[in-house]
């Protein structure tokens, strides 16, 4: 994610995660509309992961204000 990484140097983030989502069947694209050919679709969330990065961020901004 080139864009993503751009975007998180001029905004100085400490890292960047890419989480899964859901692809449907009204997804557009040639590769998109393979995939769900396959029976491939559905919803590839991961809460459980989603959570522990938010609870890190979360902890780390915690601990940052703690130092000011």
């Amino acid at each position: 994610m080139p864009a993503a990484r751009r975007a998180g140097q001029r905004l100085g983030a400490e890292g960047h995660v890419t989480f899964a989502g859901r692809l449907e069947a009204d997804a557009r694209g040639r590769i998109t509309r393979a995939i769900l050919e396959e029976g491939r679709g559905g919803d590839f969330h991961d809460f459980d992961r989603i959570a522990a990065w938010a609870t890190g961020i979360a902890a780390g901004l915690a601990a940052e204000a703690e130092r000011r």
